[in-house]
């Protein structure tokens, strides 16, 4: 794949303590239901009870119940049962190996910070927009496509110190046209128009951007499959 020539900058930069609708109403029922509560609950009522009830099960087992809810079978009972307690530190997410599931450990403390605040710390992640720029034809329609996570990780990168987190741990990738990480490491990523992205992610990724100004990058998208 060709690499071109882009410019970009940030702005609107600020924390956000919570993804947008990262807990709606079924996913609340399914709190409730793993906390064997059997009562009618109201819509209305289901955050305030299910909020109470994980207080009244603790951290750790309100932590296990919580993180079943968002995973799944993607993640066994005793790897639960080890972070568990994991979820009292600072950013848990940052810490946790698979890169895959930090945005789900990070809804999960979403929850139960609102449960228990003496237990768990308000967790912060950061929002900003990126503006693309580019001359190039073909990169132009790279912008009107659809989201490639790779091409917009690769253009942050670029941004960022040479030894920061994310130039540190995936220095191949970001000097290839594959990288399937990329979109875990974008938690959520959007068009607000052509050239223009609304990104949320980690600070553990993204804080070498905080002030950074305006800056030009080289860059190739991924690969995609046909």
């Amino acid at each position: 794949m060709p690499k071109h020539k882009f410019e970009l900058s940030i702005d609107e930069w600020h924390e956000i303590h919570e993804f947008p609708d990262s807990w709606p109403i079924s996913k609340l029922r399914e709190v409730l239901a793993l906390s064997e509560y059997e009562a009618e609950v109201s819509d209305d009522e289901l955050a305030e009870v299910v909020l109470m009830l994980l207080e009244d099960q603790g951290p750790r087992v309100g932590a296990e119940v919580v993180l079943e809810v968002v995973f799944g079978d993607q993640m066994s009972a005793g790897v639960r049962q080890n972070i568990a307690e994991d979820l009292q530190e600072d950013e848990p997410w940052a810490q946790h190996a698979t890169v895959a599931q930090q945005a789900g450990i990070f809804a999960t403390v979403v929850l139960l910070q609102r449960a228990m605040p003496k237990f768990f710390d308000h967790p912060e992640a950061v929002q900003f927009n990126l503006k693309v720029h580019s001359n190039v034809p073909e990169a132009r329609e790279w912008l009107t496509d659809h989201v490639n996570a790779g091409l917009v990780v690769r253009l942050l990168a670029q941004g960022m110190e040479t030894q920061s987190t994310l130039n540190r741990l995936y220095k191949e990738e970001l000097n290839s046209d594959c990288f399937p990480a990329a979109n875990d490491i974008l938690w959520c990523v959007s068009k607000i128009d052509v050239d223009r992205y609304s990104i949320i992610s980690s600070r553990h990724w993204m804080s070498s951007l905080e002030d950074r100004g305006n800056w030009t990058a080289s860059a190739t998208r991924d690969r995609i499959s046909s």
